[in-house]
């Protein structure tokens, strides 16, 4: 097993760069079950930062890659089941999947909930006001 970047994943994802994506998806295709690429929860976060902010892309088109993602035999997240959730519960709220990433993340650590300004947030379950 190999970890990989977010540059990595997008290149493969976007097919954007002439040079770097067919290296890319060359990587991601040699990638089994008996030897699959890792992501962390980081580079999830990143990912979908990076495809809405940067690139634009609509919050179901992230959620599918996501999902998509957490769903192959060749790729293994740090924490899939968390990121499915997260992804649900992101769709169902109208939030973005990092907050909703953040709240199970506590929560399946043990938390109350977890505490946060953005009031857009508080939709999930266990997103709390501060103060």
């Amino acid at each position: 097993m190999i970890g990989v970047d977010t540059n990595v994943i997008l290149r493969h994802l976007l097919q954007d760069d002439a040079r770097q994506s067919p290296i890319a998806s060359r990587f991601l295709a040699d990638r089994s079950p008996d030897d699959p690429a890792y992501l962390s929860t980081a580079v999830v976060l990143e990912l979908v930062w990076t495809l809405r902010r940067r690139y634009g892309f609509p919050q179901a088109e992230v959620s599918r890659i996501v999902l998509s993602l957490s769903r192959s035999n060749d790729i293994l997240l740090q924490d899939s089941v968390a990121v499915r959730r997260a992804v649900w519960d992101a769709e169902e709220a109208n939030v973005d999947i990092a907050d909703a990433l953040i709240a199970h993340s506590a929560i399946d650590a043990g938390c109350d909930g977890v505490v946060t300004f953005d009031r857009r947030a508080q939709r999930l379950p266990g997103m709390l006001p501060v103060g």
